[in-house]
């Protein structure tokens, strides 16, 4: 996937950031206020309802934490398959895939 279309994304997590990891950080902090929670999702086939990120656990090495209504332990963003979000959280979830294949 071309980076093109994520410009304004990139541009918008690397302000006033030095390296991947503090853009990572503002990655999750965006994601956490732009992705609309709660969100239905699929992990590892069962269905789960992801209520928000987990900001404690998430980390740059390992990724985004997500806490689910079904889980009182932090699950990982990207074993998750979301069903039908709405565009908004979309374009976020679709550029963290992104962020995570080819920046990380």
């Amino acid at each position: 996937m071309k980076s093109e279309p994520w410009q304004p994304f990139l541009a918008r997590i690397r302000e006033g950031t030095s390296n991947d990891r503090e853009a990572f950080f503002n990655l999750a902090y965006l994601m956490a206020a732009e992705v609309e929670f709660p969100l239905v999702a699929d992990w590892l086939g069962r269905p789960v309802t992801v209520t928000g990120i987990d900001l404690t656990y998430s980390s740059h090495s390992h990724g985004l934490k997500v806490n689910t209504a079904e889980s009182d332990e932090s699950l990982p963003f990207e074993e998750m398959a979301f069903v039908e979000p709405d565009p908004q959280s979309a374009q976020w979830i679709a550029f963290y895939n992104y962020w995570r294949r080819e920046i990380t």
